[in-house]
């Protein structure tokens, strides 16, 4: 676990890509999700700074915020549960692709946000168990 922790906090920042559209209509706005199996009530993102983005999300009625990085380097994120989970993400056209990586257990996932308009639709998949959930939301007003 500490090679994996010392690995994440001395990785090599690369340059950040220009934010697409999407990024910028979608900064800021919160979606409600549907229930289904990815254990987010709301998520909202703020894309406000340079090299790392915000995620403020609402799971199982606790909010958690990550910080995620756009420059190719994970941020460490401590949440109310104890849980320390690394996060860096990048843009791939309307979509926005999150890895998320918790030392702890192991645990990979790859997090894909698809935008389209004021509707989302989130695709989680478990890199460590090879397990794929979806479901979707719409933005609140």
């Amino acid at each position: 676990m500490n090679n994996q922790i010392k690995k994440m906090s001395t990785q090599t920042a690369k340059a950040v890509p220009t934010m697409p559209d999407t990024a910028k209509s979608i900064s800021g706005k919160k979606f409600k999700i549907n229930p289904g199996n990815v254990p987010i009530q709301e998520v909202s993102f703020e894309f406000t700074g340079k090299n790392q983005s915000v995620m403020t999300t609402l799971e199982d009625n606790v909010k958690c915020r990550y910080t995620i990085g756009l420059d190719d380097v994970y941020r460490k994120n401590l949440l109310p549960n104890g849980r320390t989970v690394w996060c860096k993400g990048y843009w791939l056209r309307k979509n926005f692709i999150v890895r998320s990586e918790v030392i702890e257990n192991g645990d990979t996932y790859d997090t894909i946000y698809m935008f389209d308009g004021s509707k989302v639709t989130i695709t989680r998949k478990d890199l460590s168990n090879n397990g794929i959930t979806s479901t979707t939301g719409t933005m609140v007003k």
